[in-house]
């Protein structure tokens, strides 16, 4: 939803500026669930409720776009972008907001997400991250997803301090907060300057990856609940 225009009447001015804080950073977290292991149907970006909808196709992204495009222009003024390797198209119909993010897969078709939102559902309260974030940490976003056998939430930050630095402002935190660690730090995949932490603390589980980013360091957290369920 990054770059999208939304069209309201004056009277709910306030409400919108709310919204366009709130969905500040959905393309980047809805990105998050092109990842193995991620299959929830409904999410919660930023305190806004979205419908996900996951497809595979045979078509190349380009064809898939175009189909999506002409059904959409249909209706109105259509949004495009390209992020991370992610073609992005996006349009708003009265109160639903829609987006595409397509992207070519190993066989030369797609894979595909689609995101419905209704932006005249009223906005929840994000939780808070189960572990202090301290300054100069600044939360991005939070995603809110929920199954059978228990509740998660994914939180993405950022630091101006060095790789080093976050990770020991996270593992202190980590402890204050009574989370005791699985294993040593890793480094996560591939990455440079990167670390990847687990932690358990009675029935929750903690993931942590702290590591380079533009201006100083990126943290991503995965707080994940056995038995707990979203309201």
């Amino acid at each position: 939803m990054a770059g999208t225009v939304l069209k309201f009447a004056p009277a709910c001015a306030s409400r919108v500026a709310r919204l366009r804080r709130a969905v500040t950073g959905t393309v980047l977290c809805i990105f998050a669930l092109a990842s193995p292991g991620v299959g929830a149907d409904l999410l919660w970006v930023n305190g806004v409720a979205f419908e996900i909808h996951t497809q595979r196709s045979p078509e190349a992204p380009s064809v898939l776009l175009a189909r999506y495009r002409r059904a959409w222009a249909q209706a109105g003024p259509l949004t495009e972008q390209q992020i991370a390797g992610w073609q992005v198209l996006g349009h708003q119909v009265g109160a639903r907001h829609e987006t595409l993010q397509v992207r070519g897969d190993a066989t030369g078709g797609s894979e595909a997400l689609v995101a419905v939102s209704d932006v005249s559902q009223r906005l929840r309260r994000p939780p808070a991250p189960p572990i202090m974030l301290r300054r100069p940490v600044r939360l991005l976003s939070t995603v809110e997803s929920g199954a059978a056998d228990g509740a998660a939430t994914e939180y993405l930050a950022r630091s101006t301090e060095r790789p080093a630095a976050s990770l020991q402002s996270v593992v202190r935190s980590a402890q204050r907060s009574g989370f005791q660690l699985l294993r040593p730090a890793a480094r996560s995949g591939d990455a440079p300057d990167s670390a990847l932490l687990h932690y358990v603390r009675g029935a929750e589980r903690l993931a942590v990856i702290v590591q380079r980013a533009t201006g100083g360091s990126s943290i991503w957290i995965h707080h994940e609940v056995k038995g707990g369920a979203l309201p």
